[in-house]
């Protein structure tokens, strides 16, 4: 598959790599809400995640031994285990999250909801591997639950799996067809896969109709770019910024297109924006970057 270029990306800046790290930062758990804001205009805080006890174990076959079933003490004990390991998500604290939802897990190895948890934990700390094999262990067990498919669909964009992406992303919508989240998740692949009208047409409604997703507008407002629909990208990206005045990617791009549409003046202010926001490039001396590496992922439905 012929790679995607960024049009945002100003060759010698580090901002992608930042870009990538607030993405990940900004998953969610089991669809919960939004929390603060970022410099790309996502959610750096989950919101509480409820922890339930998990249905007793099935019994064991009936030619082999038994399986014990757990005392309300170890019961107890799994719950707590959880419930830290979620407070550390929850709080930011990812590393100390993975290893108490990994200790949950060795008590409740079937458990979906906690190996879901867990590949989360894995997501935001960027162990992409970790979380792709825990989630697709949560999807072996639990097929249905569109949560998972949506978590390892941006486990996959977060790679570089476009493919992978697509069709996680996809099933997550097949599974929950009301999600807008997973909707404006296959928008954002379909733009990287450089569909770019099928991703106008899926983002379009989405922004139109107040998409939460500050991501799913941005990436509008590039389709509309490289479709040399220029004003409509202008508006767009003009809405992007007021929305969040952090998001840097979308200050170089909303230069490049005044620049393009001959708004000198505008063009300068996006640029200082930008380079006060960290960037390093001149919105003159930039030019597209076509390497794939470091794509974003957004956060976690609601």
């Amino acid at each position: 598959m012929k790679p995607i270029p960024e049009p945002t990306r100003p060759r010698g800046t580090d901002c992608p790599k930042a870009f990538v790290g607030l993405l990940l930062a900004g998953l969610m758990l089991s669809f919960p809400g939004c929390g603060g804001e970022t410099a790309s205009g996502d959610a750096t805080t989950a919101s509480p995640v409820a922890v339930s006890l998990p249905p007793a174990p099935a019994p064991g076959p009936p030619s082999g031994r038994a399986r014990r079933s757990p005392t309300a003490d170890e019961l107890a004990h799994f719950k707590e285990v959880v419930e830290r390991g979620v407070n550390f998500l929850n709080g930011g604290e990812f590393g100390k999250a993975a290893g108490e939802l990994s200790i949950a897990v060795a008590l409740q190895p079937e458990n979906a909801v906690v190996l879901r948890y867990l590949g989360s934990a894995y997501v935001r700390d960027n162990q992409l591997e970790s979380a792709r094999r825990v989630l697709q262990a949560a999807i072996n067990l639990a097929p249905t639950d569109p949560a998972a498919h949506y978590e390892l669909a941006q486990v996959a964009l977060a790679a570089g799996d476009l493919d992978g992406a697509a069709a996680e992303s996809r099933r997550t919508v097949e599974l929950d067809p009301g999600n807008r989240r997973a909707q404006e998740l296959v928008g954002i692949v379909q733009y990287r896969q450089g569909e770019l009208e099928q991703a106008v047409a899926t983002l379009e409604p989405l922004v139109v109709d107040g998409g939460r997703r500050i991501d799913s507008s941005y990436t509008l407002g590039l389709c509309y770019q490289d479709l040399e629909r220029h004003e409509e990208s202008r508006d767009v990206l003009r809405k992007v910024v007021q929305r969040n005045p952090l998001y840097v990617q979308a200050w170089f791009s909303l230069g490049q297109v005044l620049a393009g549409l001959g708004d000198e003046r505008g063009a300068a202010e996006a640029n200082e924006k930008f380079l006060s926001l960290g960037g390093k490039v001149p919105i003159a001396q930039a030019e597209d970057d076509e390497d794939p590496a470091e794509k974003s992922a957004p956060p976690a439905p609601e």
